[in-house]
């Protein structure tokens, strides 16, 4: 953590976190790093909450599932690296890659169960759409998140610190493994799609 932490001070993203978000609120800060003593990062799945075990995903619009855009295709005809997905935003059917999209599975199954949904692009959109909002504004309550497992300290920081319950997944293949892999992804530069964990299907209560 401490690691990734001095790594991104060397990047936009870094200082918009600390100054943002890190530096106006030190209590919540000093408490999120706290938790993230005594959660277990060992297995696919980190249940991420600051007083008790996360249990359930609820439904409703505070509740945000977010998946990373590397899960699209790499045809992907709303493209990769943004936030949108031709499926869920229009009748459209998609090509015959959307098919088998866990972009659009998880999207469907988020927006049937009223929550809401997020494409994941940059961790400065990440910060600047669903953090600050949910830290200001209380927008999001809790969540599910599919990331790399690489992500997972520094995405659960953030969640604390937002007050966000939540449960993140890990990928099982394509995912990033070090700060570079991360970084090039974090700017759109992702050759490969990821796939996710098979326990993705059986959390989702």
């Amino acid at each position: 953590m401490l690691l990734f932490a001095l790594h991104s001070l060397f990047r936009a993203y870094g200082w918009h976190f600390l100054f943002h978000m890190a530096l106006p609120h030190p209590l919540r800060t000093f408490s999120a790093l706290r938790v993230l003593r005594r959660l277990d990062f060992s297995g696919n799945t980190v249940d991420v909450d600051d007083k008790q075990a996360f249990t359930k995903i609820e439904t409703g619009e505070k509740t945000l599932v977010g998946a990373g855009f590397c899960l699209k295709p790499l045809d992907c005809p709303s493209g990769r690296f943004n936030h949108a997905c031709l499926c869920l935003e229009s009748a459209s059917q998609g090509s015959w890659s959307c098919s088998a999209c866990e972009i659009r599975q998880y999207g469907q199954r988020a927006l049937q169960s009223g929550c809401s949904f997020y494409i994941m692009t940059s961790a400065r959109d990440i910060l600047y759409d669903i953090w600050l909002p949910s830290l200001q504004l209380r927008r999001f309550t809790s969540g599910i998140f599919f990331i790399c497992r690489y992500s997972f300290l520094p995405f659960a920081l953030g969640l604390v610190i937002a007050g966000i319950r939540g449960r993140l997944v890990a990928f099982t293949q394509g995912d990033c493994r070090d700060y570079r892999t991360w970084v090039q992804a974090d700017v759109g530069m992702k050759k490969e799609q990821t796939v996710g964990s098979p326990q993705s299907a059986i959390i989702w209560r």
